[in-house]
């Protein structure tokens, strides 16, 4: 099977990218046991999807992490690699078999910033992702709700609470983004 992402984009910027989940593992203390899976994939579309929304020097910054030169550029890669992670084909309904993957992606937006149409159709269209206005700072319970409903239906069931109560403690009138950016493996049995 040719894969068509081209080999020098091929990489997505792996160093960053181990760099990123070498500090979270770090942060988060992994121990003996714990069951912590790190995806690069994932953190170069949860990037990616920031790109789209941002200008000025965060961009630029976000350029050099990615590796990249132009959104478009971004959006061509993450259009790649999301068609290549979605083994099922909407247009014709073909799968390509087991295992199943279920590739999912959100963006929750404080209603105070407004979801600007173009980055809307980019991120429903380019990312196969929603895109929504939240009341972060009225409505935090309903929000945590909302997200949680998502992904338990998102992931068929497999994730409940992306967001716990202690979410409650950080979503307020300065959060600007949630994100959320997950890829799932189902065998026959509907098992991770």
């Amino acid at each position: 099977m040719e894969f068509p992402i081209q080999a020098e984009t091929s990489s997505f910027n792996t160093y960053f990218c181990l760099l990123l989940a070498n500090n979270i593992l770090q942060a988060k203390g992994v121990e003996n046991g714990s069951n912590t899976v790190i995806s690069p994939f994932s953190f170069h579309l949860l990037l990616s999807l920031i790109a789209v929304g941002s200008k000025g020097r965060t961009l630029e910054q976000l350029f050099h992490c990615l590796g990249s030169k132009s959104l478009e550029d971004i959006n061509s890669l993450a259009s790649q690699m999301v068609d290549l992670a979605s083994p099922f084909n909407k247009s014709n309904g073909v799968s390509i078999g087991e295992p199943d993957l279920s590739f999912v992606n959100a963006a929750w937006v404080a209603q105070s910033l407004k979801l600007k149409p173009s980055f809307q159709e980019i991120v429903e269209g380019v990312y196969h992702a929603i895109a929504k206005e939240a009341d972060f700072a009225n409505k935090a319970e309903q929000v945590v709700a909302e997200v949680n409903a998502w992904a338990e239906t998102a992931t068929r069931g497999l994730i409940r609470n992306l967001l716990t109560a202690e979410a409650l403690k950080v979503i307020n009138e300065h959060t600007a983004l949630i994100l959320a950016v997950d890829t799932i493996f189902l065998d026959k049995t509907g098992s991770t």
